[in-house]
């Protein structure tokens, strides 16, 4: 009820059920037995206790789109973007993108949601957040999108990155470290 307009509401609800309802999928757990604490930084964790197994869990939404993610043990992170919705490109593209990726959108506008979703879903798989200057990572969008980073940030060895068109409205990106090779699969 914290929520103002129903709309937001709403959504925040059906994310919320659809990361109960993925989760039991992964261990046989009531989806509303779930209990969720915060990291330091306030990234959301599965509380830990008898039976429950080492999953990891990304969740976003965005209007007319959901996405979660879960793996087993291996950081992980997921970003919408909803085409539309960024009224100020230009001032976010500075905030966002270091010089190569905006020269990039120059060419090609509709790579602005691309850059923004990957590195999006990199800070919640580390769960830096806004402790992160965007602009000080950068990727170059290829058919598996390649990350490397200003300041020695972090290295780039074992990350694996997958961004996709779930809609002709959305745009959504992975991030995971795991520690063995993976393939995503989008369900």
């Amino acid at each position: 009820m914290r929520f103002r307009h129903a709309d937001v509401r709403d959504l925040f609800l059906i994310a919320h059920t659809h990361l109960r309802a993925t989760l039991s999928r992964y261990a046989a757990l009531d989806p509303s037995h779930w209990r969720f604490e915060r990291r330091p930084g306030g990234r959301p964790e599965l509380r830990r206790g008898p039976g429950i197994p080492d999953l990891r869990f990304n969740l976003s939404h965005t209007p007319g789109l959901v996405a979660c993610v879960v793996t087993h043990a291996a950081a992980c992170g997921v970003d919408v973007e909803r085409e539309g919705a960024v009224a100020d490109r230009d001032g976010i593209a500075e905030i966002v993108l270091d010089g190569d990726e905006r020269a990039a959108v120059a060419h090609r506008p509709q790579d602005l949601l691309a850059y923004w979703t990957l590195k999006e879903s990199y800070v919640k798989a580390t769960g830096a957040g806004l402790r992160v200057a965007l602009r000080d990572i950068h990727f170059e969008l290829r058919d598996a999108p390649a990350i490397s980073f200003d300041h020695g940030l972090d290295a780039a060895d074992g990350w694996v990155f997958s961004h996709g068109r779930p809609t002709a409205r959305h745009h959504l990106a992975v991030a995971v470290r795991p520690s063995r090779a993976v393939q995503v699969y989008w369900a």
